[in-house]
């Protein structure tokens, strides 16, 4: 099985209103970066509780999980449909829900 590799992970919102738009670039943290590659993982699991435990685990909520993580360039429902985790994609949409439905119809 092929090492899942993280080329590009992002969470734009949870800079930008952690720490301003100044730093908003700047290197993420090993730990964090560790927690997000977790959350990528779990997504291309299609492993529900695995997803919600690294979610919990890092303590980011599931719509900025939504609108600002980038696995491999994709976002987090890209990602998990492109690897035809369809439990995964279908749990975060419903733990997204009308929180922002214009992400969910780009397709």
């Amino acid at each position: 099985m092929k090492k899942l590799s993280i080329k590009t992970i992002s969470v734009i919102g949870l800079f930008i209103g952690a720490f301003g738009a100044s730093q908003a670039s700047a290197a993420i943290e090993p730990a964090t970066e560790q927690k997000l590659e977790r959350i990528c993982k779990a997504l291309k699991s299609d492993n529900p509780l695995a997803l919600n435990q690294a979610v919990k685990l890092s303590r980011i909520s599931y719509k900025t999980v939504a609108q600002g993580l980038r696995c491999n360039g994709m976002t987090a429902l890209e990602f998990a449909k492109s690897h035809g985790s369809t439990i995964t994609a279908d749990l975060l949409i419903a733990k997204t829900e009308g929180q922002s439905s214009e992400m969910f119809a780009k397709r």
